[in-house]
């Protein structure tokens, strides 16, 4: 039948039959309009974009084939043995309604290029290219899909928002991949998919499968996409069955449980390994193979194990600058697995530790054969530390960096350490300076630490760093307003109240003796805060000379000492371990000294400076003003009115705040620290007159 004649004819099919002996060919240059059955024997060649009815391929010789038209069906049906020809790479072949393949007689042979795109329902039992591991079989609908058949695909893709339903005991068999684009595909351990060897599951961020296909055999994962994903039944819980995983999604991949791969990793994303905090999942990769980082910054965000070491060879673990080296065999000992927790934009624990580190968590545990813990000093390794120093300009913030600010500049010096039960200590034998990436610039700083011989809590830190946190409460009389029993201490807040505590500490004494004055500068002054005060670290009690470190700080209502920047008690570094004399100054308030030494080391961060007591004081508590008892517990306070130079409360100070009387200003002459000078303020400076600083200046 030529097409000229159905142009002409326009003739609507019932039922019309194309047989032929070969090479007959159905060719239509113009429109059938079907609404019953076509059914052909021969090639097909038709023009038109769709058509609709019934259409059944069905030429049943076992040594020809049948070429068949790309267009849309309504619905088409295949069956007989001769080959289906599928050969034009410039559009599919798609099934609007139904797409049947009758039996496993039914063979397809589609070129690279070209595939099929079913959009309702599917009934597939025969065989797409079983010679080649390309052909593509596209379920695209707008509403969920009906899928069934125990055919042998290629290529399976899911590509439809409403997902697909394997059901009546179906079981496509996917021999190179199903691929999860779109939707879920719902299925069930009745009514499933089944994977040949060496199958990849694909999955992209928008793709999913509701349960674990079938195998048996070797099955390999590839994610993809740009939103966070959480892996899925597809990763199977076998310890031996993943072949090989390609991590694609940039935006992250999340692991659902404990998953294991055995011959190779490719990360262009990180992969997680622990959803919460109480979620901890370990990714195991039993190769021998190193992972493969196809861009400088993708990690393993959590613990990562491997099984197979290996020895004089590093083995690459969370990301492509961290490692382990066993030099021989005696080094290994009974070592025959490794883990690595690395956590990224972590404080390492504990959080009171005081030493300065980057913000990078580390766990490091070794284990034998059996699984067991190997016992410390039995093993030596070399490990392979790094943290990120920059980010990459190009899609990424400052916020992935794990430098602090207080080791700006210092990047040089940080080497491994580890947590002795006590503090972070420096462990091994770090090589320094450390390297950084060239491209792009310090992504990454990166070493390396010899001798490494224990398991446990490991950060990178710098080993000269702070020694001690300043835990301290003292009071000041002037803005000392209610107290008694059952009421706590508590100070004015008047200056941050009224907004005229200056962000830095101003340039006068005390504060001026600070070197560092200018660095200390507060983000904001909160409205819990006094005033400025200053403390310093001296090497006697009564030296005249500067002492060793002088802080700037914030002194809160209830009489905590603050840092100015962190709005946390101070982290002291800059001066070495040993005993010093505290001595604390307010601008208008007569200073106060700790007779008994305090221990500045690590050792000793928890002890806790407390002057409101009016002990441990040179002079005693008569160095301080009594302020009041609360609870039949007396306490204590720096002695206002002092606004000379001197160091001592003298009729000039009574005749300076007088002179200045009805000032509104952040005033040295406002001795009860309310923001207006009046007589209250030269009340408290007559009370106090003739008393004298134990502190000199």
């Amino acid at each position: 039948m030529h097409a000229s004649v159905l142009a002409l004819l326009m003739c609507v099919l019932s039922s019309v039959e194309a047989v032929s002996q070969l090479p007959s060919i159905l060719n239509s240059d113009g429109v059938i309009y079907n609404t019953g059955t076509v059914k052909i024997v021969g090639d097909a060649q038709l023009a038109q974009d769709s058509i609709g009815g019934v259409v059944r391929y069905e030429r049943d010789n076992v040594l020809d084939t049948q070429k068949v038209a790309h267009l849309v069906y309504n619905d088409v049906h295949f069956e007989g043995a001769s080959r289906k020809m599928l050969t034009d790479a410039s559009k599919p072949l798609i099934a609007d309604h139904l797409f049947w393949s009758i039996d496993s007689s039914v063979v397809f042979t589609l070129i690279p290029n070209t595939y099929i795109q079913a959009n309702q329902t599917v009934v597939h039992e025969g065989v797409i290219n079983p010679a080649f591991r390309y052909g593509r079989f596209v379920l695209r609908g707008t509403a969920n899909q009906d899928v069934s058949g125990k055919g042998l695909i290629p290529i399976l893709e899911l590509d439809n928002s409403q997902g697909a339903t394997v059901t009546r005991s179906g079981g496509l068999r996917v021999f190179e991949r199903l691929d999860l684009q779109r939707g879920l595909l719902s299925n069930s351990t009745s009514d499933n998919v089944n994977m040949e060897r060496n199958a990849w599951i694909w999955r992209d961020d928008s793709g999913s499968i509701a349960e674990q296909p079938v195998t048996d055999r070797d099955l390999s994962l590839r994610y993809y996409g740009g939103a966070p994903m959480v892996g899925g039944p597809e990763m199977l819980r076998s310890k031996t069955l993943i072949r090989n995983l390609f991590q694609h999604d940039t935006a992250g991949l999340t692991l659902p449980w404990d998953v294991y791969v055995k011959d190779s990793l490719v990360l262009r994303g990180h992969i997680l390994t622990e959803p919460t905090t109480a979620d901890r999942y370990t990714f195991y990769y039993t190769s021998k193979n190193d992972p493969l980082f196809e861009s400088v910054w993708p990690e393993i965000n959590g613990t990562m194990v491997r099984t197979s070491l290996e020895i004089d060879s590093p083995m690459m673990m969370n990301n492509q600058y961290t490692n382990i080296y066993f030099a021989n065999a005696a080094e290994m000992g009974t070592v025959s697995s490794y883990s690595v927790r690395s956590k990224p934009l972590t404080i390492p624990l504990p959080l009171t530790d005081i030493v300065f580190k980057a913000e990078r968590f580390l766990q490091l545990k070794a284990f034998d054969a059996a699984g067991d813990p190997v016992p410390d000093s039995t093993y030596t390794l070399t490990f392979g530390y790094a943290w990120r120093n920059r980010e990459a300009a190009s899609f990424e913030t400052p916020s992935v960096v794990e430098t602090i600010p207080q080791l700006r500049g210092k990047e040089d010096l940080l080497g491994l350490m580890r947590h002795d039960g006590f503090s972070y200590n420096p462990y091994g034998f770090s090589t320094l300076p450390t390297k950084f990436t060239t491209s792009p610039l310090e992504v990454w700083r990166y070493s390396k630490a010899n001798f490494v011989r224990a398991s446990g809590d490991f950060a990178i830190g710098l080993s000269t760093g702070p020694l001690w946190v300043l835990n301290t409460r003292i009071f000041l009389e002037g803005p000392m307003r209610e107290y008694g029993d059952g009421i706590q201490p508590i100070m004015s807040t008047d200056l941050a109240l009224r907004g005229l505590i200056p962000n830095v500490a101003p340039d006068i004494y005390p504060y001026s003796l600070d070197p560092d004055r200018l660095v200390d500068t507060a983000l904001f002054v909160p409205d819990s805060i006094v005033d400025w005060v200053t403390v310093e670290f001296r090497t006697t009690a009564t030296a005249s000379g500067p002492p060793a470190l002088i802080e700037s700080l914030l002194l809160t209502r209830d009489g905590m000492v603050l840092d100015p920047q962190t709005l946390k008690p101070r982290v002291i570094a800059g001066i070495s371990p040993g005993q010093y004399n505290l001595a604390f100054r307010h601008r208008n308030h007569l200073a106060a000294v700790l007779e008994d030494k305090v221990l500045v080391d690590r050792s000793n961060i928890g002890f806790v400076v407390d002057l409101t007591k009016g002990v441990g004081l040179l002079g005693g508590a008569s160095s301080q003003k009594l302020l009041g008892t609360v609870g039949g517990t007396r306490f204590f306070g720096l002695i206002a009115g002092v606004v000379t130079s001197a160091d001592e409360i003298l009729r000039t100070d009574y005749n300076l705040v007088w002179d200045s009387r009805d000032l509104e200003a952040y005033s040295l002459f406002d001795t009860n620290l309310n923001g207006i000078v009046n007589t209250r303020d030269l009340n408290i400076t007559w009370n106090n007159r003739n008393r004298l600083s134990v502190a000199p200046r």
